[in-house]
């Protein structure tokens, strides 16, 4: 009878003598493209997490803009209001407009760099490329598991037909006896 490690160098030499290609040119492929994704999806996060600031900055600008003008109404139907509070909420207007110009600029210059790494063309081969790659992966894994079937399956057969014969070699030979019995 077989033992599962003759249907496993089986199975290997199936993997060992794949036809579809070089199976380490796949794997390098692979790497190569998932280490560019990677690449261009923290440049992504980069843009998204500044657009979160973005957003952040002008909501305070326009809470800023919302005090002061409450307090230059205050003033205007004669209310006492600070004049240090003044200046507080347009210091922090300024504050808010730089930082929002600041971070579009930033955005922009993100964009910029992550357009120029990777133009429309290039992406579109990459995308192709992996397409291609995925498609020699399953074509290998269903030829590697037609092959480990049809291993198991002819081991499987082997050992019956083993027991089979051992079977038959063991078995005690048949012996006819005829029974006589005496005439009167």
């Amino acid at each position: 009878m077989k033992n599962i490690n003759d249907v496993i160098s089986g199975v290997d030499g199936v993997f060992s003598n794949a036809k579809h290609g070089n199976f380490e040119e796949v794997l390098t492929k692979t790497k190569n493209y998932a280490e560019k994704a990677t690449k261009k999806s923290a440049e992504r996060l980069e843009i998204s997490r500044k657009k979160i600031e973005l957003l952040d900055s002008k909501t305070k600008l326009s809470k800023a803009y919302e005090k002061f003008g409450k307090l230059y109404h205050d003033k205007s139907i004669g209310e006492e209001v600070s004049e240090d509070e003044l200046k507080s909420c347009m210091a922090e207007i300024e504050l808010q407009k730089t930082r929002t110009e600041m971070l579009d600029k930033e955005i922009e210059e993100l964009r910029d760099l992550f357009t120029d790494t990777v133009s429309k063309h290039d992406f579109h081969q990459v995308e192709k490329q992996v397409r291609d790659v995925e498609k020699k992966v399953r074509q290998f894994e269903k030829e590697a598991r037609r092959e480990a079937k049809r291993a198991a399956k002819n081991a499987f057969f082997e050992d019956a037909d083993a027991e089979t014969e051992a079977t038959e070699e063991t078995a005690e030979p048949e012996v006819e006896v005829e029974v006589v019995t005496p005439e009167e």
